[in-house]
């Protein structure tokens, strides 16, 4: 089994969305959390000759992206200038593994800052893939 452990994971960014694979090279602080969800399209393509059996066909694929985290203050520049929404970033989320990560270039599309009186302030950021996902590893 090859099983990878969580804590060591990362996430890393940058406005220079040319080549995601080398630019995503800063560090977002605080991240503790993130998921992606790689999806194609289908479409049913059911005819009388498939006996009673849906038939599929598949579509476009895209990914999205969710990261969680403690707001750090220190990067509070970060969020009101490169981690925004409606800005492109290239994007790496790591895996505690070397060399093994996703990148892709993304649209931030949401931004959210939670605080309560028990606990720290968490944020949480939404991303849009807007072209293909490399999974390394």
């Amino acid at each position: 089994m090859a099983e990878i452990a969580g804590y060591g994971g990362d996430f890393q960014y940058n406005a220079a969305i040319a080549s995601p694979q080398s630019n995503a090279s800063t560090t977002l602080k605080g991240i503790n959390n993130w998921t992606i969800s790689y999806t194609a399209d289908t479409h049913e393509i059911t005819d009388f000759s498939d006996a009673g059996v849906k038939a599929y066909l598949g579509g476009l694929s895209g990914w999205t992206g969710t990261i969680a985290g403690l707001y750090d203050s220190a990067d509070a520049t970060v969020y009101n200038s490169t981690i925004a929404p409606g800005n492109d970033i290239a994007c790496r989320f790591e895996t505690s593994a070397a060399s093994k990560d996703m990148t892709g270039v993304g649209l931030i599309t949401g931004m959210s800052f939670t605080t309560g009186i028990d606990g720290a302030v968490t944020t949480n950021i939404s991303i849009q893939g807007t072209g293909g996902l490399v999974i390394r590893g």
